[in-house]
Parts: structure tokens; C-alpha cells; sequence
């Protein structure tokens, strides 16, 4: 099992969150998370304490696409990384710079 913490961005946004990426466990299985399908990601927007699968995120722009994009690149990205909506949709250019970073 792995955890990573990112910065969800879009705009007038910015959501941190974690994601854990869960292995194959009986006790997933048993919450209906179905082993050898693909991998199953969860994430948490650390302000407001929901968790959710991506699947949850049938509506809505901002966590939709940061949540797909997090459980299909989840082994390349960096712990830290910017999920940056409007670049992931081609909308700008350039990728946002972590808050943390931006002096």
C-alpha cells in the first residue's frame, strides 16, 4: 500500500489531498474492491475528511479529473506534485507551481 499527498489545482482551487493506492487484501475484496480488475485509489481532501474511489466522482470537474488522473499515473507521480485540472485539460499552458515552492 502506498500514500502520496498532492495539491489539487484549477481555477480559484486548491484542494490538498492523499491518495492511497490499495493492494489486493481480502478485507478490500470484502468492501467491494475487486481484486485483479486494476488498481484501486483512494483519495482524501485532507479539509474536509471524505474519502472517496474515483468512481465517486461522477460529477464535478475539479476531482473528477484529478482523481483519474491521479489512480492512472499514481506509480509516476511524486509525493508533492501539482494536479493541475485546466493543464491536464489542455486549457493553459504550463502546469501550476506548488504553493509550497511559489516564493
Amino acid at each position: 500500500m502506498a500514500c502520496k499527498y498532492f495539491e489539487v489545482r484549477d481555477c480559484g482551487t486548491n484542494i490538498p489531498v492523499v491518495a492511497v493506492e490499495l493492494e489486493c487484501h481480502p478485507i478490500a475484496a470484502r468492501a467491494g474492491f475487486r481484486p485483479g480488475v486494476n488498481k484501486h485509489v483512494l483519495v482524501t481532501a485532507l479539509s474536509s475528511l471524505k474519502t472517496y474511489h474515483c468512481s465517486s466522482f461522477i460529477e464535478g470537474r475539479t476531482m473528477r479529473t484529478a482523481c483519474d488522473h491521479i489512480g492512472a499515473n499514481f506509480g509516476d507521480l511524486q509525493c508533492g506534485s501539482v494536479i493541475d485540472v485546466e493543464f491536464i485539460l489542455g486549457e493553459t499552458k504550463e502546469p501550476k507551481v506548488a504553493e509550497c515552492v511559489r516564493r
